[in-house]
């Protein structure tokens, strides 16, 4: 049986049909890899300590419905004040960064190893994966608008935001991070 996209083909959700490695398709795929890389780390955190993580737990799963939103608006669906939701994120990881920034063993030290901690180590893969997004994002981008701005800022902060919660994480397992 042959399937529509078996040719290497697909549809973006304005109906238009593009290679599978155009770029929206590569932005795409990269967010939903993140997204899947998310939901690992929230079930590594409930294995742990559902009660001890259940902040973070629910943040995450927060991130993971933007990112469909993301996905949604990317592949050309309307997707109502994304922009505005997009700044009020940014703006609220921006807060924990510097709520992170100020508790015992998160301060930015240096570059770390990624790893310390199983739940740590696949933080900084799903950071790694979030750089990624960002970066095939950009790509995408036809224009400076205002909501891809937005998009591509809070992209950015969630991979900061990733890497002071590996930090975080560490600490609450008392695993030792190594600076280089």
């Amino acid at each position: 049986m042959v399937h529509h996209g078996d040719s290497g083909r697909t549809d973006l959700a304005n109906g238009q049909r593009v290679e599978k490695t155009h770029r929206s398709i590569e932005c795409l795929g990269a967010l939903d890899e993140l997204n899947a890389h998310l939901g690992l780390v929230v079930a590594r955190l409930r294995e742990e300590d559902a009660d001890g993580f259940e902040r973070d737990i629910v943040r995450l799963q927060s991130v993971q419905r933007l990112l469909f939103a993301v996905g949604a608006w990317v592949a050309g669906n309307e997707v109502p004040q994304l922009g505005e939701r997009m700044m009020e994120e940014k703006e609220g990881l921006e807060n924990e960064i510097q709520r992170a920034r100020s508790e015992e063993g998160c301060r930015f030290r240096g570059f770390v190893l990624p790893g310390g901690s199983v739940a740590a180590a696949q933080v900084h893969v799903a950071r790694t994966v979030c750089r990624r997004a960002e970066r095939a994002y950009w790509a995408t981008a036809s224009a400076p608008a205002e909501t891809a701005a937005a998009v591509g800022a809070w992209l950015n902060r969630l991979s900061e935001g990733l890497f002071y919660l590996a930090l975080r994480l560490n600490v609450l397992y008392n695993a030792p991070e190594t600076y280089l």
